[in-house]
């Protein structure tokens, strides 16, 4: 199984998050209902693992501390999610 570490950052758009979140989760979906297992393992982020804002002031709350990058695994992609400006 790889994993997609979703680091998040305070004032990020929703949409940076939830988009690709939705696409991995999706295709994990897609696997089970044809008979495969899920491949991706989806984690989110953040400094010192706290809440973060977004943009729109949601706040979301990451899995861990951004500072798990260090341990993980050489099969892990790791997705930086945007911020306005």
């Amino acid at each position: 199984m790889r994993t997609v570490l979703m680091v998040l950052f305070d004032q990020v758009q929703s949409l940076d998050v939830t988009g690709p979140l939705e696409v991995f989760a999706g295709a994990n979906t897609w696997r089970t209902r044809h008979g495969d297992g899920p491949v991706y393992d989806i984690r989110t982020a953040s400094l010192g693992g706290e809440m973060v804002r977004t943009s729109s002031g949601l706040r979301l709350a990451p899995d861990e501390d951004h500072g798990i990058v260090r341990s993980m695994r050489a099969r892990s992609r790791f997705l930086l999610t945007g911020r306005p400006g």
